[in-house]
Formats: C-alpha cells, structure tokens, sequence
C-alpha cells in the first residue's frame, strides 16, 4: 500500500523536483530503503524546505530515518568492460 502510494504520488514528485534515480529497496517484509539520487547537492538545499511538513507527516505515520551521504560508487553493467 505504501509503495504503491510512493510510485504514484511521491516519487514523480521527487523526479521533477530534480532528482535523477530514485531507488526503494524492501529489505523486510515491513522495512524498506528509498535512496534518491541528485546530481548537485544545491538542488537538495533548495527542495528541503518543500519536504519539510511531509517528513513531519511521515514520521507521525511510519519509522522514518533520513540520512544524508554521497555517493562514492555507483556503477552500472553495461561500465563493465571499461575496468579492463
């Protein structure tokens, strides 16, 4: 129910706010990770306020941990044969 939500209505949203992937991983039959990805971290300064009163709501509703960092690897199949 909640990712279904999350597909229709959040994640777009964090699409055309700027971010470039979006990525939920399920980890638990009630637990998952939604990792979103921003080119610049500008980008992140400005939408933040946007999402201020929805982290709110979503931390009265479900267990919600945010957790900044960059990313140090990120690296698709297709990069592969460039290792060589």
């Amino acid at each position: 129910m909640w990712l279904e939500n999350f597909k229709n209505n959040g994640c777009p949203q964090v699409l055309k706010l700027g971010a470039s992937r979006v990525t939920v991983s399920k980890v638990e039959k009630n637990k998952a990770i939604v990792m979103t990805l921003f080119e610049n971290k500008s980008i992140i300064e400005k939408i933040d306020n946007y999402f201020k009163h929805i982290k709110k709501q979503n931390r009265e509703f479900l267990k919600v941990d945010v957790i900044e960092g960059e990313v140090v690897l990120d690296m698709e199949s297709k990069q592969i044969d460039n290792l060589k």
